[in-house]
């Protein structure tokens, strides 16, 4: 299940968008990007998805 929009500006923004599939994520990726900056989110949650083998879509 997809459940989370992250832009490229962080939390808020009107650029690019990325739709992550957060199921198997666990408390500490959750944590790592709580912990990221705004302008970090974008990748975090990609790199996240990454080492997860979750998958991720571009809006």
């Amino acid at each position: 299940m997809k459940d989370l929009w992250v832009s490229e500006e962080g939390t808020f923004g009107s650029s690019r968008l990325v739709l992550v599939d957060t199921e198997g994520w666990t408390e500490e990726d959750w944590q790592e990007l709580d912990e990221s900056r705004d302008w970090d989110r974008f990748q975090t949650a990609i790199d996240i998805s990454e080492k997860r083998k979750a998958s991720y879509d571009y809006a």
